[in-house]
């Protein structure tokens, strides 16, 4: 179904000085613009690119990055730069207005609906008092929206909000379903990622190693979430069954590698982790202090984590004003975290 241009939102695309036309970005890159999307489902999309109401090419859903519509609003535009932004309240509250005013089988109320679901997912990451409504929102559209493009990654989503929650048996029945569907896919990667991380919360770390690895056999490009993932995974594995300089080497050779801010917080932490086991504290203290420092917009999970962990190295380095001081910024920034929960008593905020 193709839902036309209204008056109003042909003005609006005039004056924000965009093209009256729809644009896909394919996963690998190609964009294929000025053309008219006709239809999408759970299986396909249908996009009409010779301007005569035919669907010129049919695209498989797990090939297809982005859809642009052209009559996408404002509103729509600046709900989309919150979430990029990590500006997730704004972003729940706008797309959930967005979905409240558009019609129910349009895009527009599909599109809003499982953005506000992943940024509250999102926001819980940081703040788990948002947890349920995340797990809620994303339970709904799961139900709702069954042939929308966005109900593997919906699916994944939910996995993630239940691993945090550590219902395990909710994240494999998600996963595996994915896995089955969809195998050879991003998707099935990245089920296949969230199942090696259950065995991992799970203390089965030489079962979990075993499946990175089986990840990391079939990623060929370094540069891609599933190979960061999964090294990032193995080396957490590895130190888990205390091969403390083998995890030294993986994370070392994906720090040297990637160019992602979040992989690279999350592989310094990991690689703190590695020196801290060890009990070298100043080297470790480095690692996560790198994270404080330069990665604290890329990953609020990995940001509180880091802060965390740098205070309890200086506390064990002798420098108890830096540790207070490091503990004073996570109960600020992060006071709901499972980080902040670990302090048996919050220290004193620093007077504005």
């Amino acid at each position: 179904m193709r839902w036309h241009l209204t008056p109003f939102s042909l003005l609006v695309a005039v004056l924000a000085g965009t093209a009256l036309a729809d644009e896909v970005v394919l996963t690998d890159k190609t964009k294929i613009a000025d053309c008219t999307v006709l239809s999408e489902n759970a299986k396909e999309v249908g996009i009409d690119v010779n301007a005569d109401g035919v669907a010129d090419r049919v695209v498989p859903t797990e090939q297809v990055a982005t859809v642009q519509y052209a009559d996408r609003s404002l509103e729509y535009r600046q709900a989309v730069l919150f979430i990029e932004s990590g500006k997730y309240a704004q972003a729940v509250t706008a797309f959930q207005a967005i979905a409240k005013g558009a019609p129910g089988v349009s895009w527009q109320a599909t599109y809003a609906d499982y953005h506000a679901a992943v940024a509250l997912q999102r926001w819980a990451q940081s703040d788990p008092t948002k947890a349920v409504e995340a797990v809620k929102a994303l339970s709904a559209f799961v139900s709702r929206r069954a042939d929308s493009r966005f109900i593997y990654p919906a699916q994944l989503s939910l996995a993630e909000a239940y691993l945090v929650q550590g219902k395990f048996g909710e994240v494999r029945r998600l996963a595996e379903a994915v896995v089955g569907e969809k195998p050879k896919t991003p998707w099935g990667e990245r089920a296949r990622l969230l199942l090696a991380q259950v065995k991992l919360s799970q203390n089965e770390a030489a079962g979990a190693a075993r499946d990175f690895d089986a990840v990391l056999a079939t990623v060929t490009d370094k540069q891609s979430p599933a190979w960061a993932e999964a090294t990032v995974g193995k080396g957490l594995a590895l130190l888990a069954q205390d091969k403390v300089d083998d995890a030294e080497r993986l994370l070392g050779d994906l720090i040297e590698t990637t160019k992602d801010s979040s992989v690279r917080a999350r592989a310094y932490n990991a690689l703190g982790d590695a020196h801290f086991k060890k009990g070298a504290f100043a080297e470790a203290r480095l690692d996560y202090l790198r994270v404080v420092l330069l990665y604290f917009q890329a990953d609020a999970v990995e940001h509180a984590k880091a802060l965390y962990q740098a205070a309890e190295c200086f506390r064990r380095l002798g420098d108890q004003e830096r540790a207070e001081a490091l503990l004073a910024e996570l109960v600020r920034r992060y006071p709901g975290t499972p980080w902040a929960a670990k302090l048996p008593v919050k220290p004193a905020l620093p007077q504005e």
